[in-house]
C-alpha cells in the first residue's frame, strides 16, 4: 500500500524541490512497509518558500487548533494536530545546509510522521512531579507545560533515530547529528536565571535534546565518532556536564507510554539537576 502524499504549497516553490523531498519520504515509508511498520494511508506535506513563511503558518495553526505548547523557529516541523500525519518543510532552510544533512532531516521528520503519525503522542499530561512544584510555587503552570512538552519532543526525537538505525538509514542521520551538535550557544544562557527552576530545566531538556536524538547511532559503525561528537558538545556546556552525561544512561531505559516516559524523564532530571 502507497501512502497518498497531499501536497501544499506555500509561495514560489520549485517543483523539482518538491520531488526531491517526496522521494526521500518515499523512500523511508518503503523500507518502514518491508520491515512490516505501518505506514500511513494519508499525509499532508507542506512546503514553504522561507522559513518565516513556515514559522508563520506554525503559529497560526497553532492559534487555530489551540495548542499551547510547541516548537518555534525551525525549518522543519511534524504534527498531527489535526488528526492526519503533517510535515512541513522551508525550501530556504534545507537550501542551506549541506545535501546530506538536509536529507538526513527529511529523513527524520519522515520517521516522526510514521512513529508518531497519531494525535496521541501530541496530547500529554503534566506530571505530579510538576504540578507539585507549581502547588509550591516553584514554577507556574505554562512553565510546568513547557517542560512536558520539551520533555516529549526529546522521547520522540530518541525515537525517531532509534527506528531509522533500525531500518539501516545512518549515514545521512550521522551528518545530520554532526550538525546538531555543533558548539552548542552556552554563552547566550543568563546565569542569573539558572538559579530559577523551570529555566534551568528548560535549558537541560533544550541542551539534552541533540544528544538524545543521536544515543541510537552510539549503535553503529559509527559509534565512536558520534561519542566524539557527544562528548565535544558536552564540553561546550561546563555547568551541566555531569546531569547530561547522566541522562544518556536514563534515555534507553524509557518505556511504557508517552506520559510514563515523560515522567520519568524529567523525574530524573530534576534528581540530578544538583549534580
Amino acid at each position: 500500500m502507497k501512502t497518498k502524499i497531499l501536497v501544499k504549497i506555500h509561495g514560489n516553490v520549485n517543483i523539482n524541490m518538491i520531488e526531491w523531498i517526496k522521494g526521500i519520504i518515499t523512500k523511508i515509508y518503503d523500507k518502514a512497509s518491508s520491515k512490516e511498520m505501518e505506514i500511513p494511508l494519508i499525509i499532508e506535506l507542506h512546503v514553504f518558500e522561507n522559513t518565516d513563511m513556515l514559522n508563520t503558518y506554525i503559529d497560526f495553526e497553532a492559534l487555530r487548533i489551540g495548542v499551547k505548547a510547541y516548537s518555534k523557529g525551525f525549518i522543519a516541523y511534524h504534527d498531527a494536530w489535526t488528526g492526519i500525519p503533517r510535515l512541513f518543510f522551508s525550501v530556504e532552510g534545507l537550501n542551506k545546509l549541506e545535501l546530506a544533512v538536509a536529507e538526513g532531516v527529511v529523513e527524520h521528520e519522515s520517521m516522526h510522521s510514521i512513529i508518531h503519525g497519531d494525535i496521541r503522542y501530541y496530547i500529554v499530561s503534566i506530571p505530579l512531579q510538576l504540578y507539585e512544584l507549581v502547588n509550591q510555587g516553584k514554577m507556574d503552570i505554562n512553565e510546568a507545560w513547557g517542560i512536558t512538552y520539551l520533555a516529549s519532543v526529546v522521547i520522540k526525537d530518541y525515537e525517531a533515530t532509534l527506528n531509522l538505525v533500525k531500518l539501516g538509514i545512518i549515514d545521512n542521520q550521522v551528518k545530520y547529528h554532526e550538525y546538531l551538535l555543533k558548539e552548542a550557544s552556552y554563552n547566550k544562557l543568563n546565569e542569573q536565571l539558572l538559579n530559577y527552576l523551570p529555566y534551568k530545566l528548560i535549558t537541560i531538556l533544550t541542551f539534552f535534546k541533540p544528544i538524545a536524538s543521536a544515543i541510537p547511532l552510539l549503535k553503529t559503525e559509527h559509534g565512536n565518532y558520534v561519542k566524539s561528537l557527544i562528548e565535544n558538545y558536552i564540553n561546550t556546556l561546563p555547568s551541566f556536564k555531569c546531569i547530561l552525561r547522566k541522562l544518556i544512561n536514563v534515555i534507553p531505559s524509557i518505556s511504557g507510554d508517552l506520559d510514563l516516559k515523560i515522567t520519568y524523564l524529567i523525574k530524573n532530571v530534576i534528581n540530578y539537576v544538583g549534580c
